[in-house]
């Protein structure tokens, strides 16, 4: 589970970084919000070497 979340993260990251900073602009809010996403997942990661269905759902909710 872990390295799915990992990937996950990492794969919404490098989306940000390719596609939206190309189309939107660095400074744009739906940058932020994403790479704000990808944090609170790397911290989740990083603080509990796992991720609860609670904090899933969390980012579900601002992801939608």
């Amino acid at each position: 589970m872990k390295t799915l979340i990992t990937a996950i993260s990492k794969g919404i990251h490098y989306f940000n970084i390719s596609l939206i900073r190309d189309f939107l602009g660095e400074n744009s809010d739906y940058f932020k919000i994403n790479k704000g996403i990808t944090r609170i997942i790397n911290k989740e990661i990083k603080e509990s070497k796992t991720i609860s269905k609670e904090k899933i759902e969390d980012i579900k909710k601002l992801i939608t």
